[in-house]
Formats: C-alpha cells, sequence, structure tokens
C-alpha cells in the first residue's frame, strides 16, 4: 500500500529493542535505514523509530488508526492541487522557455482537477484525525505534518 508522508507500512518480518520497548516492525518513513515503524509487543501502540538515535517516538494506539492517519493524510494530498510534472530542459531549451516568459507567452497549464480549497480540505484532514486517534494529535510524530498542513505546506 502506498503512503503519504513517506510512510510504508509493511509486513516486515522481525523485532527490535529500544527505549524499553519491543517492537514488531511493520514498516518504515522514507527508508529502513532512516526510521522504523514498530508495534509495541506489550500494548499495541505504534511508535517511529529513528535508526540513527535509537529514539523512539509515538504515533498511534495502535496500527488501525495509523492506517487511518494515513488515510487522512492521503486524501487531504489528493484533493489539493495536483503537483507539477518535473521538466528536464537541455540549456537551449532553457533559454528558449524563459526568453518565452519573459515576452509573457507562457500560458500556465490549466489544472486536471480543480482543487478543493485549502480550508475545507484542512477542516477534513483535522475532523478525520479527531476521529482516529485524538490523543495522537498532541505531542506525536504528526505534529510535524499537521503543522505544515496547517500552513499549506504538503
Amino acid at each position: 500500500m502506498d503512503h503519504p508522508l513517506g510512510f510504508a507500512l509493511t509486513d516486515e518480518s522481525g523485532t527490535r529493542a529500544a527505549a524499553g520497548r519491543t517492537l514488531r516492525l511493520i514498516g518504515h518513513v522514507h527508508s529502513p535505514a532512516e526510521f522504523l515503524i514498530g508495534e509495541d509487543t506489550a500494548d499495541a501502540t505504534v511508535w517511529v523509530l529513528d535508526v540513527a538515535r535509537g529514539e523512539l517516538h509515538p504515533l498511534n494506539r495502535d496500527r488501525e488508526r495509523t492506517e487511518r492517519f494515513l488515510a487522512a493524510f492521503g486524501a487531504y494530498l489528493h484533493d489539493g492541487p495536483p503537483a507539477p510534472a518535473p521538466m528536464v530542459l537541455d540549456a537551449r531549451q532553457a533559454a528558449e522557455r524563459l526568453a518565452l516568459l519573459r515576452a509573457g507567452k507562457v500560458a500556465p497549464r490549466a489544472p486536471a482537477r480543480p482543487a478543493v480549497p485549502h480550508r475545507k480540505r484542512l477542516r477534513r484532514l483535522l475532523e478525520a484525525l479527531e476521529r482516529a486517534d485524538p490523543d495522537a494529535l498532541a505531542a506525536s510524530w504528526w505534529c510535524g505534518s499537521i503543522e505544515q498542513a496547517k500552513d499549506d505546506l504538503l
């Protein structure tokens, strides 16, 4: 399953001990070499393990709630403006494009679909997160992503 924000929940095998907890590995963020996602074998809470520092950061009460958070962020991102396609130009092409841009002859591309307004997307996101796991909204790994969503940076 493809998740937003660099999360990949998998059926990784193995356990990892950190900060007095034993985690059953259930995924990673960005890369398994950077951040692992683990479910505490004692209480099923989900944590992010910073591999380099050995630090744990709370995520959610259980995997289901983590999946609900990821689904909420996925909907938030899907309903926003589409990301621009990457453009690779050689020096000549870049110079031609720059000349057209300076002459005012480059028209913006029409969006493939209209974006839902940010305020509406943000309200939906926060409501979905509150329903999924209200305790995870304060002092957890999610705080940074929530702040970025509030500032329309995702």
